[in-house]
Formats: structure tokens, sequence, C-alpha cells
């Protein structure tokens, strides 16, 4: 229970990164700067992780509320929920041991 409120909080935050960047014009001559929405979401699902983990949430436990919070999600937001974040679980868990959620996002070059 305690799991599907941490990904619920993280949803909400994601829906308004989501929204602030569908809302911004994209620029006409120049090419488009690289949106900090993976970086930032990426962050986020990953300090939510470690501190999962931290807690003794099992990560399986952690995919399967994944996997339930990325199917309500709307559109392209649920695409990149499903595309990024459930099935990268074990890999950031691996990752968290000797790096901060920055490098390791860095290292799925979602940063």
């Amino acid at each position: 229970m305690k799991t599907l409120l941490v990904l619920t909080l993280l949803f909400c935050v994601g829906l308004t990164v989501f929204a602030k960047r569908t809302t911004e014009p994209e620029p006409t001559d120049e090419p488009e700067p690289e949106p900090e929405f993976d970086c930032d979401n990426c962050i986020l699902f990953t300090t939510v992780i470690k501190d999962l983990v931290e807690d003794e949430i099992p990560l399986d436990e952690v995919e399967r509320d994944a996997d339930r919070l990325c199917g309500v999600l709307p559109g392209d937001l649920r695409e990149y929920c499903e595309d990024n974040l459930p099935p990268k679980v074990d890999r950031i868990d691996g990752q968290l041991q000797e790096h901060t959620p920055q490098e390791v996002c860095e290292n799925l070059d979602l940063c």
C-alpha cells in the first residue's frame, strides 16, 4: 500500500512536468533542446525506488505497482512510463548500490 501511495505521488509530479512540457511553444528555427522531462522523471523515479528498497519493499511489488500506475496515465505519458520506468527497476536498483540517482539516470541515457 505504501508503494502505491509513493507511486501515486510520482504520477502527480509526472503529470505536472508533462503538462508544462506540452504547453510550451516549440522553436521553429532552432533545434529542439533536449527535454528535461526524461531526466527529471528518471531522477524522481530512481529516488522513489531507492527509498522503497531502503524500506525493504520487494522489487517485484514496486514493479507491479509501477505497471498499474502506468496503465492509468494518459497518452504519451503512459507510453513514456511503460517504456522507461517499470522495465528498468532491476537495473536502477542494481546501480543504486554504487551511484546516486542522477548518476544512474545518466548511465541509462535519460539525463
